[in-house]
């Protein structure tokens, strides 16, 4: 029993198969709470101490309403938090001993996580809040407002004009934009947090792994849709949810129809864009696959050809993946390098990755836009963040009508001592063969 129990543990973090895939067994939700919240508790200490400090912000406010939720918000809640509660604040204030006061404006403490503040039988809510930032006498109040991000944009127009409103005339040259601070939050994980990476973005690949098989492909029978269908089945079955509904598309040799609801033939060259949530990151996989025709056995060359050039693309991304550039000076350096090596037809578009999709951080470069990003492009490049390295490399391949995308995306994690893929990457197709 001990030695199944050792296997089954190998198998849980030793690559397998052609694409470099890891699989990773998922917690059930009722088990992931209390590590979640350990990871919040976790980043409380040792993560928003220095990021306040990094953005000499001394005072943060969350102020948010029930249904209009900031989007920093939900970061800062126990696992299962689903809404605010009537009018939310939040307040953190550096303190003496280098570490944050985490307050709630509220009568009730909020899950051992904040301290409530306020007693509603003697003062109003803003009027508990103004109170609180006169005793505490912060130098710079930093509130959710950015023209770049909507990630760091969470204070409405009524509650900023709330807060304003109650603040004595000498706090209010003290509000500054919380941007910096709701950035470096948001796109900097902890070495704990790379863990639960690995795991949803294993799960994801191997999700992808058993869509593009004989299992569930049937030519002439089974369409995109299906598959479509057939994951986001499996995700609930789960407990996932996608952060966008799952995507595949399909291109036959003499057909260039991308329908999501075309019919899957022998000889088609598949693509699939697949990305889920679990414990609060998000994962975002694009991959390949060929359906074998009568008689064949393996991927045509011209194919394999495509793919390699995508993975040769990747690899020069990534070395040009250098702490404190900006995302459009990646972009630049990353297109000028493919010119030189003359690697034709390329398209980089990787964006952060966290706890949104899109999430907050330096975009490198727009699938509709290979010429730079004002604001998105002009975030420099931290250690300690999570990507999609998303790209593709688009080619004439004889005996296929138009051309041919080959779009690949894969999750990556950068740190001080490079980039490493979270958990492996696709270098060789899913072949669907059959007898």
């Amino acid at each position: 029993m001990k030695f199944v129990s050792f296997i089954l543990l190998l198998l849980l973090f030793i690559p397998y198969g052609i694409s470099g895939q890891v699989t990773d067994s998922l917690l059930q939700p009722r088990e992931r709470m209390e590590p979640q919240n350990q990871v919040l508790m976790e980043r409380f200490q040792k993560l928003l101490p220095r990021l306040m400090k990094e953005s000499g912000i001394d005072c943060w406010l969350i102020i948010c309403r029930e249904y209009n939720e900031d989007p920093v918000f939900f970061t800062l809640m126990p696992a299962g938090t689903l809404s605010a509660r009537r009018l939310t604040m939040l307040a953190f204030f550096s303190n003496e001993n280098g570490q944050v006061d985490r307050l709630s404006i509220s009568p009730y403490d909020i899950g051992g996580f904040y301290r409530g503040v306020w007693n509603k039988e003697k003062e109003g809510q803003w009027e508990a809040l103004i109170r609180l930032i006169s005793e505490r006498k912060p130098t710079r109040i930093g509130v959710n407002r950015s023209h770049d991000y909507a990630h760091a944009d969470g204070l409405s127009a009524q509650l900023e004009k709330g807060l304003l409103d109650q603040m004595p005339d000498d706090q209010k040259s003290k509000v500054v934009n919380a941007e910096p601070l709701c950035v470096r939050w948001l796109e900097t994980r902890l070495p704990s947090e790379e863990k639960i990476f690995k795991q949803v973005v294993s799960y994801t690949r191997a999700l992808i792994a058993r869509a593009f098989s004989a299992e569930q492909i049937q030519p002439g029978v089974t369409t995109v849709s299906d598959l479509q269908w057939w994951m986001r089945s499996e995700m609930d079955k789960e407990g996932v949810v996608p952060w966008f509904f799952p995507h595949v598309d399909r291109k036959s040799r003499h057909d260039s129809d991308l329908s999501a609801s075309g019919v899957i033939l022998a000889g088609d060259f598949l693509h699939c864009d697949v990305g889920v949530i679990y414990m609060g990151l998000c994962s975002d996989i694009q991959e390949l696959a060929y359906v074998c025709r009568r008689g064949e056995s393996d991927v045509p060359e011209q194919l394999k050809a495509g793919m390699k050039a995508a993975n040769d693309f990747q690899d020069l991304v990534s070395s040009e993946l250098i702490l404190g550039r900006t995302g459009n000076e990646i972009l630049k350096a990353s297109l000028k390098r493919a010119a030189k090596e003359e690697l034709d037809g390329v398209s980089l578009y990787s964006h952060p990755l966290g706890v949104h999709g899109h999430a907050a951080g330096p975009t490198i470069g727009m699938w509709d836009n290979q010429n730079g990003l004002p604001g998105h492009g002009d975030w420099r490049l931290y250690p300690d963040t999570a990507y999609a390295l998303e790209l593709n490399v688009t080619q004439t391949v004889p005996g296929w009508a138009g051309q041919v995308r080959f779009g690949l995306e894969q999750d990556i994690w950068v740190s001080e001592t490079g980039m490493r893929y979270i958990a492996g990457r696709q270098i060789q197709y899913h072949v669907i063969k059959f007898e």
